[in-house]
């Protein structure tokens, strides 16, 4: 199998946590990187029957129209099998509409979007300018146009966006001993509401709670004391999303429990 991987170095802004060869974004010098990507594929893999093609960056979707212009113009001379694969990374902030057509209209058949995190609280940390609502709406958008997420896919996406949305919600939230179990209730019957949940199971951890009761006999729930579970269904496929606190980390981590 022929693979062709471009990378795109140019960025909005530097994550804090990227380890990827990258520079802020220049007009002058996009142009200019273009134009020796072009000399490059022209002089190594124009002759080549190829089966993928993957534009990574930095951030490929940075790029003024003029720009993807350009690399359409590359891409678009290669040779490629005909049950090919060509995908394009996606920055949240710079899909829309415009950006999706003139994608699909040069033969890209596949999105990747960076999505780092679903909590608001860590996009601020990690330099990064999305949200979750915008997240959800520009994944239905994409849908629009590409087709490649599958249900397996969006199975955990759903479990993930909502537990984002447990978090968004309900951290913060004034709880005491007393008031544990509606709250649980709560939180569950808010997020049976949302799209592919088939069941929410909440608890919030007495320990927890009861390091860190006030004075007053009541405290703020935090992202330590929680256990949840949300089972999710698309078509048939069924997944279990868990956020629980792991000692050994001092972290509420995230994970996919179970998915088939």
């Amino acid at each position: 199998m022929k693979s062709l991987y471009i990378h795109i170095p140019f960025c909005k802004s530097i994550c804090s946590y990227c380890d990827f060869a990258k520079m802020f974004y220049n007009e002058f010098l996009a142009l200019s990187y273009l134009d020796e990507l072009s000399n490059e594929v022209n002089n190594n893999y124009k002759q080549d029957m190829l089966e993928t093609i993957y534009i990574g960056g930095g951030t490929p979707s940075i790029l003024s129209k003029k720009e993807l212009n350009k690399l359409f113009s590359i891409t678009n001379k290669l040779n490629i099998e005909p049950n090919y694969e060509f995908t394009i990374e996606a920055n949240i902030a710079d899909i829309n509409e415009e950006f999706l057509s003139f994608c699909k209209s040069n033969k890209v058949n596949r999105l990747s979007i960076g999505i780092e995190t679903i909590n608001d609280k860590f996009y601020k940390f990690l330099n990064r300018e999305n949200n979750i609502e915008d997240i959800k709406n520009k994944i239905l958008l994409a849908k629009k146009y590409f087709s490649n997420i599958t249900s397996r896919e969006r199975a955990i996406f759903e479990g993930a966006i909502s537990m984002g949305a447990l978090f968004h919600q309900f951290v913060g939230t004034p709880v005491n001993k007393s008031s544990k179990k509606s709250l649980e209730t709560s939180m569950e019957e808010s997020l049976k509401l949302q799209p592919a949940i088939e069941d929410v199971d909440v608890k919030i951890r007495f320990d927890k709670l009861e390091e860190s009761m006030s004075d007053f006999d009541y405290t703020s729930l935090t992202g330590d004391m929680l256990d949840v579970k949300i089972y999710t269904k698309v078509k048939d496929v069924q997944a279990t999303i868990r956020i629980e606190f792991i000692e050994e980390l001092n972290y509420p981590l995230m994970y996919v429990e179970d998915i088939n």
